[in-house]
């Protein structure tokens, strides 16, 4: 347990490619008709930068408006006129007044070199369309032009320490660096994509079976570089120094710190992005924001009670209000008599605790024993004690910033108010 509360401590306190066809894909119908600015991308209509035009027998559009609708990535180089435009099925580099375009560094002649138009570059449909893989009809009749197929983006990620990494495909080979990271993975579907895992990563079960890395906060680096990862999945308290190592060695690494229920959502929709599995996350989500908002409702209810979450008892040791944990008291409808003692993870002093004389005691840590709490001296006084108000509770629901965090809530409710919701199941994140 005083591995956990100085690992807690440590959190607060720190912080030539082929490109080819890959599974972020996703079918678009794109359709521009002469002479008229407005274009329809998947039945939706979209304003073009210029409308569309007959130039040397091909049709001109707006190049930004084209890189948009196949999720592809922009970039004007003004030395050398050039605009690279690039997602994760080709790469195309153009000129300014050149009909010589490069498509994954092969030289391809254009129908018309491009050219500024308003402000914009404009480009030959068939042939951008082409390049990236698109089927293109022309319909002579309306004078519009239809371009259809899959699209692949190039996924572009920041992480909570200012690393920028671009995913081409989804990575195979996960090495996760957190028992919280280790539970979204398997929660989005990706569990067969893990290779590597913590010491620590106990849930799911499926978990256990995966080769073992080291510890969260010293994890071993020649263990982590054997398996060959694609993707280490990290999180704020791991080795900074160990993360830029792996990121100067070539192996994408994000690191991850979120506070807030909010944050992980998010942070769940994002790995689901990044895996290839957006549909498991955005179901997961779905369960986990009606449960949340089935507690929040219910919260509304009843009054609030002031809560002694104990994480450690030697010393007494407390989450501060600005800790993702005292947030969750808050959110439960709970009031910490911890919120306004110095620092994040708060030493108490016996009597601090019982001049604040919380009404519910709870428990964070593994082996505790609501029966040692009412032998304490001076503690027969506090409500909680009097009342039978001392529960425990599975610390890794309430400390780990994953899919359970909402079971984690669930339980806070529950010691808090005394109440049960009988619709509110604990969710299984093991897939």
């Amino acid at each position: 347990m005083k591995k956990l509360i100085l690992a807690l401590i440590l959190i607060s306190l720190l912080f030539t490619i082929t490109l080819q066809k890959v599974s972020y894909s996703h079918e678009i119908t794109l359709t521009v008709k002469i002479g008229s600015s407005k274009g329809y991308l998947n039945g939706k209509e979209v304003g073009l930068y210029f409308a569309p035009f007959i130039k040397d027998g091909r049709t001109a559009v707006p190049l930004r408006n084209f890189s948009d609708a196949v999720d592809a990535l922009v970039k004007w180089d003004p030395s050398t006129k050039s605009i690279k435009v690039e997602n994760a099925y080709a790469q195309v580099v153009l000129f300014i007044g050149k009909k010589i375009a490069f498509v994954n560094s092969v030289p391809v002649n254009l129908y018309f070199a491009p050219f500024i138009k308003d402000g914009r570059t404009a480009v030959p449909l068939r042939n951008l369309s082409e390049f990236f893989g698109l089927k293109v009809r022309w319909n002579s009749t309306e004078r519009k032009v239809v371009i259809n197929g899959d699209v692949y983006p190039v996924l572009k990620v920041k992480d909570d320490l200012g690393n920028e990494i671009t995913f081409k495909s989804p990575p195979k080979r996960i090495i996760s660096l957190a028992p919280s990271n280790t539970e979204i993975l398997f929660a989005v579907g990706a569990g067969d994509q893990v290779v590597g895992v913590t010491d620590f990563c106990n849930y799911p079960e499926d978990a256990l079976s995966k080769e073992k890395v080291g510890g969260f906060s010293n994890p071993n680096i020649e263990k982590i570089i054997s398996l060959e990862p694609d993707f280490v999945f990290g999180a704020r308290g791991n080795p900074k120094d160990l993360l830029l190592r792996l990121s100067d060695m070539g192996i994408k690494t994000l690191a991850f710190d979120p506070r807030s229920i909010e944050d992980v959502f998010s942070l769940i929709e994002l790995i689901g992005d990044i895996t290839d599995h957006p549909d498991e996350a955005s179901e997961l989500l779905s369960k986990l924001r009606e449960k949340r908002k089935k507690i929040d409702d219910e919260v509304k209810s009843f009054e609030k009670k002031k809560v002694y979450l104990e994480i450690w008892n030697n010393p007494y040791m407390s989450a501060g209000k600005n800790t993702f944990v005292g947030k969750l008291i808050e959110e439960a409808g709970g009031i910490n008599i911890a919120e306004n003692a110095k620092g994040d993870w708060p030493i108490l002093s016996q009597e601090y605790i019982i001049k604040e004389n919380p009404e519910v005691i709870i428990l964070g840590y593994m082996g505790a024993d609501p029966g040692d709490v009412k032998k304490r001296p001076g503690w027969e006084n506090i409500d909680a004690v009097k009342n039978g108000r001392i529960y425990t509770i599975n610390p890794d629901l309430i400390f780990r910033p994953g899919p359970r965090i909402i079971d984690g809530l669930y339980e806070l409710f529950k010691f808090i108010h005394g109440e049960s919701l009988e619709v509110l199941p604990a969710l299984s994140v093991a897939r």
